[in-house]
Parts: C-alpha cells; sequence; structure tokens
C-alpha cells in the first residue's frame, strides 16, 4: 500500500454553547503508523467534555448529549480510519479491483503501485498479440519489471494476478452486456 508509512483518520467534535449547537467531523490527519492516534481524540473528547453538554436548545438537549457521548467514544477508539479510502483514491478503478481480488499472501507481498505497473506491462503486453496469460506473458512481465529493479515478484503472484485481471474483465463485460 502507498499509505503503508501512515494512517489517516478524523475525530468528532460536539459543541453546544447556549442556543448554539454544532457537531462536526475534525480535519484529516496524517499520522505516522508507530503513533498511537488516541492522542490527538483524547484532545477533541476533553474539548468534548468542556463543550459539548451545556446546550440550552430544548430542541437539541439530548442530540447534543447523544452526540457528544458519540464523538467522545469515536475519538477514544482512535478516530474514524479513512486510510484505505484515501489510498483507494490514489489508483484507478481497476488497479484496485484487482488489489482487492487477489490472495491475502499475495497483497502482502506486493504493493498497490506494483501491480499499476504490472497492469500497464500488461496492457503493452496486449499490443504484441501472443498469448494471454501464457508462460511468454509471465516471462515478458519479469524481464520488464526487472527492467524497473522490481526483482522480488514471483510467477504466483503473477498468476494470482492474472486471476484478478480475468475476474474484473468478466465483471467489466457483464455490466457492459447489462447496460
Amino acid at each position: 500500500m502507498t499509505t503503508e508509512n501512515y494512517v489517516y483518520r478524523y475525530y468528532k467534535i460536539s459543541i453546544s454553547i447556549g442556543p448554539f449547537y454544532s457537531c462536526n467531523d475534525t480535519r484529516v490527519y496524517k499520522i505516522p503508523r508507530l503513533i498511537m492516534p488516541y492522542v490527538i481524540g483524547i484532545l477533541y473528547s476533553i474539548l468534548t467534555l468542556f463543550l459539548g453538554f451545556w446546550g440550552l436548545g430544548i430542541l437539541y438537549r439530548f442530540r447534543g448529549l447523544r452526540n457528544s457521548i458519540e464523538a467522545i467514544h469515536v475519538n477514544l477508539t482512535g478516530g474514524e480510519d479513512i486510510t484505505q479510502k484515501v489510498d483507494d483514491h490514489d489508483y484507478d478503478e481497476r488497479t484496485n479491483f484487482i488489489y482487492k481480488n487477489i490472495l491475502r499472501e499475495t497483497s502482502e507481498k506486493i504493493m498497490k503501485k506494483e501491480i499499476e505497473i504490472i497492469l500497464e506491462i500488461q496492457d503493452y503486453y496486449l499490443e504484441t498479440q501472443l498469448p494471454l496469460y501464457s508462460d511468454e506473458n509471465l516471462n515478458f512481465i519479469i524481464i520488464n519489471l526487472g527492467k524497473l529493479d522490481i526483482h522480488r515478484i514471483q510467477r504466483e503472484e503473477l498468476k494470482d494476478i492474472f486471476d484478478g485481471i480475468e475476474i474484473y474483465n468478466k465483471q467489466f463485460e457483464e455490466e457492459r452486456y447489462l447496460a
């Protein structure tokens, strides 16, 4: 994953002062994975404790209490993790689909960026009109990955990616046929 060193999280804050009431999400924080995301959450929880319960509005009094408790719960559990959404936003639909449909063992060894590179090499291979998903296809990809100094991807991972490509192509054909 491109976000393997960071997590992206947002927190909640509930403010109720006099007749004014607000419950919002904070900005998104890019936090190093080694730092506990709870520290930021504690700060927003303290702010919510001081400003979240004291509203005078008749209609929003219980909603303010409920949202304050929800905000404190979310904040003390480390915030809302949106790392996957941020990571998915960086890649096209095909790359995300294939990454989500490969074996877990493969996804632990290969980053999404490498799948994107493999798909570009595969698209270039399609222009040669040689047999798809064959030994020639595997060799072509391995040789081109070597030119990019990517030597750790093995044939088994590539075959798994080929399976993901086939699943994607079948789904894409079905959607086009139904439309």
